[in-house]
């Protein structure tokens, strides 16, 4: 949900979060290179409330909910909400978020043209 440049950015002991909306503490993170640019970043974190482990690659996390897009603040308290979207795997995760996304913008396009054709029509 970051970008390569963003997660270039955390160090040790930075805040972040995931999907599922756990706060995090970096442990510690590696980068992959490829012909000297940086082509993935990932995280070993531990959840601050429960002590768990997890690794996240750079696209899984966000810094703060405030600074993600209202459509994406949407897709993830819809997420959330579904407990049977818990332990999905990153991939399954995605590809909900396309699905998403695709049905969030054809509905408020949708509503956009409905709204217009009503204006038209007064």
């Amino acid at each position: 949900m970051i970008s390569i440049r963003e997660a270039l950015t955390i160090k040790y002991g930075h805040i972040i979060h995931d999907h599922c909306g756990r706060t995090l503490k970096v442990n510690n993170y590696s980068i992959v290179y490829e012909k000297g640019l940086p082509t993935s970043v990932e995280f070993g974190c531990r959840d601050i409330y429960t002590n768990e482990s997890f690794t996240y690659s750079y696209g899984e996390i966000y810094l703060e909910f405030d600074d993600l897009s209202d459509e994406t603040k949407l897709f993830l308290t819809w997420l959330r909400k579904n407990e049977n979207c818990t332990y999905l795997h990153t991939e399954d995760i995605e590809s909900l978020k396309q699905a998403f996304m695709s049905g969030f913008n054809a509905g408020l396009s949708y509503k956009l043209q409905q709204s217009s054709q009503e204006q038209l029509q007064k």
